[in-house]
């Protein structure tokens, strides 16, 4: 890291309840942030926040709060998975077409293959990348 910047620093935490388990898993239910908000991307338009899975390694059972902490450039690095991993296939898929066959038709053909190629690569990387997250179960308030 920078000099007098502390890891600590980069960590990103926040609230979620834990919704199920099963298997060893769990599924938090977190609230949207203050920044994201007004996208609606991760959340479908459901303002009252996503549900991640990740592994029980505090024994949580459903209605526990707990705090969900990950590294704060690991939504930077999901952000250019889900983003520019199609982008990039679909401009590889356009040059690619054009420059074989000639055609601006058959290089937008080649594009829209290129973009669903893209597809199982973004699900296998996102799902690689979001296993820095760590769990800590809070205390139950009184």
């Amino acid at each position: 890291m920078f000099k007098g910047v502390s890891e600590e620093m980069y960590q990103d935490e926040k609230i979620g309840v834990v919704k199920e388990t099963r298997d060893g898993k769990l599924w938090i239910s977190l609230s949207c942030v203050t920044r994201c908000a007004g996208c609606g991307i991760c959340t479908g338009g459901n303002t009252a926040g996503n549900i991640i899975e990740t592994d029980n390694s505090i024994n949580a059972s459903p209605g526990d709060r707990v705090i969900v902490s990950q590294h704060a450039w690991t939504s930077l690095y999901i952000s250019l998975i889900i983003y520019g991993l199609p982008l990039l296939f679909f401009i590889l898929g356009i040059s690619a077409g054009f420059y074989l066959f000639g055609s601006s038709i058959a290089g937008f053909f080649s594009g829209i293959t290129g973009l669903i190629a893209s597809f199982p690569a973004v699900k296998f990387l996102s799902k690689k990348v979001s296993c820095g997250i760590k769990i800590i179960k809070l205390k139950e308030e009184s």
